[in-house]
């Protein structure tokens, strides 16, 4: 007992220790990446995925790139790579540092597949020597990315965030020469705030300094290729005032498995709540309206935040979600100003089932099931670890096809683009 009160307080003021602003120094760079205390520094709050957009159509379609509020940043970005941090330019953050001598890389991308580096294999074992949280110093590649971007008009007096979906395996980030934040954790989604770092009407700058190794190499240590750099897309995200910030959808069926139950819990931002939060939800297999929800005046802001949860709704003789028939509706979500003009709309797709075991059974909608499944890495033989949705769909065909009804994300989070239609089809 005491042994558990002991490591819960040395736990609690070893994460209670202030975070040292970041140079490129020795000490302060193996603080982050061998510092077990901190894997994020000044990043966002995470949150489910989804994107705005000015309007309902747009919504409901749900592809990220129609949308005003979002400003993709793939493509050819400035790139040097060296074997170990001591030999990493360390000045390439700085705007007036002359990249003209530096090769192009397409970002999303796994460097070792264009030529920088090897890729290497292993299985229970780690690529580099087991001495946990430490990483080896003469050999850990080091890639230095730079690219530049335009904020675009229509986002004046927004909030500006840029969202990376993956980088392995640890990198820091700087608009126009500024710290902007660091982060670990190489396939969760990191999202930070670079409002006060850009400039309006003006070609900005982003470098990113991406380590091959860090101690999260530690619990990143799968039976797979060990390949490094920006594997997933990289966006600026606009977000006006007020805004969505996170959905929490919960979607089962009540103890006859007859009709549906929907918990919803969604967080907003706003300084003032003088806007109405308007909710659908749509079969999706005919448009027909089955739920309708807007929000009272009667709402608390704390700290710049506004929850509302919608609990308890019930949805008469829901159409059933199973591997099987995957019915879905659509959940649309939208703000209005006091006089009714569209501020931001999003959209998810959810499904009603319950999950459950009994009598020993595993059972869908109260059903017994037998698990067919298959584990499944991101990976594709020509691009590595970047995903196109052609070789996601490629992959679930190839599954039905084999009549496979369950699979396993080999323990990490799979890309998410916005597409609906293919996340549910992988999300079997």
């Amino acid at each position: 007992m005491l042994n558990r009160i002991f490591s819960v307080f040395f736990l609690s003021v070893l994460f209670a220790l202030p975070t040292p602003i970041f140079t490129q120094n020795s000490d302060s760079l193996l603080y982050f990446l061998e510092g077990p205390q901190i894997h994020r520094f000044h990043s966002q709050n995470p949150h489910s995925t989804f994107y705005l957009y000015d309007n309902v159509p747009d919504a409901i379609l749900n592809k990220p790139e129609r949308s005003k509020f979002v400003k993709s940043l793939n493509g050819n970005w400035k790139f040097n790579w060296v074997r170990k941090p001591a030999d990493r330019p360390k000045d390439f953050y700085k705007t007036e540092f002359n990249d003209s001598s530096w090769n192009e890389i397409d970002v999303p991308g796994n460097w070792e597949l264009k030529g920088y580096g090897v890729p290497i294999y292993t299985d229970v074992e780690y690529p580099f020597p087991n001495n946990p949280p430490y990483i080896p110093h003469d050999y850990n590649p080091v890639g230095s990315y730079r690219t530049t971007f335009m904020i675009p008009e229509n986002w004046k007096n927004h909030k500006i965030t840029i969202r990376f979906g993956g980088v392995k395996s640890a990198f820091f980030l700087w608009v126009n020469g500024k710290m902007a934040g660091y982060s670990q954790d190489s396939k969760t989604p990191v999202e930070f705030d670079i409002s006060n770092y850009v400039i309006r009407d003006t070609l900005n700058l982003l470098a990113l300094e991406v380590y091959r190794w860090s101690d999260g190499s530690y619990l990143e240590g799968q039976d797979y290729w060990k390949i490094s750099g920006i594997e997933r897309d990289v966006f600026l995200l606009a977000k006006p005032e007020p805004s969505i910030e996170d959905i929490h959808a919960s979607a089962s069926l009540d103890t006859a498995y007859k009709n549906g139950l929907l918990d919803l819990h969604i967080t907003l931002k706003s300084s003032s709540p003088k806007f109405t939060t308007k909710v659908f939800l749509y079969d999706k297999s005919n448009n027909k309206e089955v739920y309708r929800y807007t929000s009272s005046n009667n709402r608390k802001i704390e700290n710049g935040l506004l929850k509302e949860s919608i609990l308890n709704v019930e949805i008469q003789s829901v159409k059933k979600w199973t591997a099987e028939t995957p019915n879905l509706y659509t959940l649309l979500i939208y703000l209005t100003s006091s006089s009714g003009k569209l501020i931001a709309a999003t959209c998810i797709d959810i499904g009603f089932r319950t999950v459950e075991i009994k009598n020993r059974q595993l059972c869908v909608n109260g059903v017994p099931i037998t698990i067919r499944g298959v584990n499944r890495h991101e990976h594709h033989p020509d691009n590595g670890r970047v995903i196109t949705i052609e070789s996601m769909i490629e992959d679930i065909l190839l599954m039905k096809q084999f009549n496979i009804n369950a699979v396993r994300c080999a323990i990490i989070p799979i890309v998410l683009n916005g597409t609906n239609s293919v996340t549910n089809m992988v999300c079997m």
